[in-house]
């Protein structure tokens, strides 16, 4: 995540490391649907969660969420707000989540609710066509999701037109965390969590031939596609973590795991400073100035840019969790 956020110049990055323009995927557009699944799997493993603390998570997320977002653009004006949010849109898919948990046993409801939230997002914007437009439509701002966004949401949208954390995409959204409580709770067998990992790959791509992968509409395919490979990555985790080889390195990860939200605050207020402008310049330009001339390669000096920055936050977050300073919801 941070690498993708961090580039030095984000016009010369890796493609591997930059969203996809509109359809398609990148690694990039895997992490947001990964913490989405790993919120659903956290659910199922947590058991039934007490309300009052379903409720707090919640509003913790969105209150920093709002809060970053204003750090990044300084206006407490209604209409200069940007109201979605990565953040907001977590707190909203654990309320969910953890509300089917409590509501719930075994796979079979978050996966019946899952499917049912992707097949009608399916149909909305492929047989709805937003009001004085002829035709259903997927392109940028257009069709009854963009149209949703400028009608329901406040404040500023992040493109203009239509936002990256829509209202409509946040249902296939939760889809994807349901995915990850029903993983979580299903069959304790490799095999069965590995098929049933595949079977999302398979039915997100033969999907994809109509419903095109694309992240800000989070389309079925794309939620399937993406559950799919976060599930094999959780399942290749597991198969690690049973032998002596890889322990060392999946403890350090999960030592970073418990900082996930202290980083993400500490590298959204890192950007909120260095885009800032003094006398006529950012301060961002100013640092990837001195990493503009390692080498020949511009994408090479922009992920050297991003390295660095990423490997800073996540030391003073690890040295933050020895003293037992951590950001908890």
């Amino acid at each position: 995540m941070l690498l993708v956020n961090l580039p030095g110049d984000a016009q010369v990055t890796f493609p591997l490391l930059a969203h996809a323009p509109w359809h398609g995927l990148t690694l990039a557009d895997l992490v947001f649907p990964a913490f989405l699944v790993a919120v659903g799997l956290a659910v199922a493993r947590a058991g039934r969660p007490a309300i009052d603390a379903v409720l707090r998570r919640t509003l913790g997320l969105l209150v920093i969420g709002i809060a970053l977002g204003v750090a990044l653009n300084p206006s407490l004006a209604f209409d200069e707000l940007r109201w979605p949010g990565v953040l907001q849109r977590i707190g909203i898919v654990y309320l969910v989540c953890a509300l089917v948990a409590r509501a719930s046993v075994g796979p079979l409801m978050p996966l019946g609710l899952a499917a049912c939230l992707l097949v009608a997002h399916t149909l909305l914007i492929l047989m709805i066509a937003a009001p004085g437009e002829a035709l259903p439509s997927l392109a940028p701002g257009e069709g009854v999701s963009g149209w949703l966004d400028r009608q329901l949401l406040p404040g500023r949208l992040h493109r203009q037109t239509y936002d990256p954390e829509g209202f409509l995409s946040t249902f296939p959204a939760i889809a994807s965390g349901l995915l990850g409580v029903s993983a979580g709770r299903g069959a304790e067998t490799l095999a069965r969590q590995t098929a049933m990992a595949i079977s999302c790959i398979a039915l997100g791509l033969a999907m994809s031939v109509v419903l095109p992968l694309n992240k800000t509409l989070w389309t079925a395919s794309f939620a399937l596609v993406t559950t799919g490979i976060a599930l094999l990555v959780w399942l290749s985790l597991i198969a690690g973590s049973r032998g002596a080889f890889f322990r060392g390195l999946l403890d350090l990860l999960a030592s970073i795991g418990q900082t996930a939200l202290t980083i993400y605050v500490m590298h959204m207020l890192l950007i909120a400073v260095m885009i800032r402008t003094w006398n006529g310049e950012t301060t961002w330009d100013r640092l990837f100035a001195l990493f503009a001339v390692l080498s020949p390669a511009p994408a090479i000096n922009s992920l050297a840019f991003a390295i660095s920055l990423t490997l800073g936050c996540a030391a003073i977050a690890l040295l933050l969790l020895r003293r037992n300073v951590r950001l908890r919801l």
